[in-house]
């Protein structure tokens, strides 16, 4: 594994169910893949898959999850390719922006120290 992903910024409805979210991971090295496949659905991309041995693999990124930017690029009408070389071509921390695939996800956060711990669950 290249590196651990964080969450950064979590958007809740009034319910406090999470809607978007902002996740950020550090690649180890430049060349250090982050471990998510991109879809097409429609004109929107989608994250296919986050495997484990990724950086964003403790985030709270899933299946299904419609890809918004990535490093503040716009993705509504990138390819799944396109997404790839953006990912490819970032040397240090990725960011990705996504709007999440399920409204059943609540995610409680607390502070220990000068260290903040998340946890997520999905109904």
């Amino acid at each position: 594994k290249a590196a651990v992903g964080d969450l950064l910024l979590v958007l809740q409805d009034r319910d406090g169910n999470a809607s978007y979210a902002l996740a950020m991971a550090y690649k180890s090295t430049p060349r250090s893949k982050i471990g998510i496949s991109f879809k097409s659905s429609g004109d929107q991309l989608r994250i296919g898959t986050v495997r484990d041995d990724g950086i964003f693999c403790d985030s709270i990124l899933n299946g299904e999850d419609t890809v918004l930017s990535i490093n503040g690029v716009p993705c509504q009408h990138l390819t799944p390719l396109e997404a790839v070389t953006i990912t490819q071509r970032i040397p240090e921390s990725v960011v990705v922006m996504v709007k999440l695939s399920s409204s059943n996800c609540l995610v409680i956060s607390h502070r220990s120290g000068d260290t903040e711990h998340h946890n997520e669950a999905h109904a």
